[in-house]
């Protein structure tokens, strides 16, 4: 019984971890053909394991800051101020290359 404590310890000190290690294991069984499922079936039980897995998760985690604060200390990092993800935000064809005799308008 203690190695089944010890699990339960572990899922509930990471239970985002857990989540990732369920949904990965089924995408795994899908993917080696243990298991002989239609598309939506697949789809069907990945979202409801994630939908009761996230239940669980944020019922074990907590935010660290409020929303308000959280929205105040995000300013200044967005695309356009050059922060946060997208190249350090550069426009959407820096870089590209575009076929000859086509303009990047």
């Amino acid at each position: 019984m203690s190695r089944f404590g010890a699990v339960i310890r572990l899922i509930q000190r990471e239970p985002v971890s857990f989540q990732a290690c369920v949904q990965a294991t089924l995408a795994a069984l899908v993917g080696f053909g243990m298991v002989s499922w239609s598309n939506e079936q697949i789809a069907l039980v990945m979202g409801a394991v994630a939908a009761f897995l996230a239940l669980y998760t944020r019922a074990r985690v907590s935010p660290t800051a409020s929303a308000t604060s959280a929205a105040v200390g995000d300013r200044g990092s967005g695309p356009a101020e050059g922060g946060g993800a997208g190249g350090g935000g550069a426009g959407p064809t820096a870089g590209a290359q575009s076929a000859p005799g086509v303009s990047a308008g």
